[in-house]
């Protein structure tokens, strides 16, 4: 039979312990902290768009937006860098980019209705290209 103190050392050191060991394996379990794979054309659309090159990155970011709903989760683009998955504000933004004002006004229309942008530090850029690019099409050439 055990005696109190090895009673008390069990329920002071062994439960806490124990707790410990199933909250880690339940917080590590693939399951819970598995975040979903964004298409791979996103990422490179982005790094398209870093290299100025607009053409290329409209036709990433137009499969990307295809292949899965925008969400504006944390999307790792490479190292540390991570971007909100919004692929129809970025593909508004190449045709923006682009001078395709009326394309641009679409996609971020399209961006908008999601509601997904109005949690990020984009929407008050999308905003403003919006705007110009309204303004833009409303003068006469």
């Amino acid at each position: 039979m055990l005696g109190p103190n090895i009673r008390r050392v069990c329920s002071t050191v062994l439960r806490p312990a124990v707790a410990v060991a199933l909250a880690t394996a339940f917080l590590a379990s693939p399951e819970l902290t598995a975040v979903p794979k964004k298409p791979r054309e996103f990422g490179q659309g982005i790094k398209a768009q870093d290299a100025s090159d607009w053409k290329r990155s409209a036709e990433l970011m137009a499969r990307a937006a295809s292949q899965q709903a925008e969400d504006g989760a944390p999307t790792r683009i490479y190292g540390s860098r991570f971007l909100p998955y919004l692929p129809l504000y970025y593909l508004g933004l190449a045709h923006y980019k682009q001078g395709n004002c009326a394309e641009a006004v679409r996609q971020w229309e399209r961006c908008l209705q999601t509601r997904v942008v109005q949690g990020t530090e984009m929407k008050d850029l999308l905003l403003r290209y919006r705007a110009e690019c309204m303004n833009a099409l409303a003068s006469p050439p």
